[in-house]
């Protein structure tokens, strides 16, 4: 739906990820495709508005150990 640019991540997210044994790439697909995960119905339509103005994109997912992690891409 939109490009990623250059991808990076937290330590906090990293050792999440690794605690769960989980990879970032599940996380990123479910991200451009816009699957906002945990996001209220005002971000989701945020989101929508983003895509047209290109500004931030968001959303907000659960490790299997129940961590909450944020997917942003920022508009350069």
């Amino acid at each position: 739906m939109f490009p990623l640019g250059r991808t990076t991540m937290t330590p906090g997210a990293r050792r999440a990820l690794l605690a769960a044994g989980q990879s970032p790439a599940a996380f990123l697909e479910r991200h451009i495709r816009l699957d906002p995960g945990e996001l209220c119905e005002e971000d989701v339509l945020e989101n929508k508005r983003a895509l047209l103005d290109g500004s931030r994109v968001f959303s907000s997912y659960r490790t299997s150990l129940d961590v909450r992690l944020w997917v942003l891409t920022e508009a350069d």
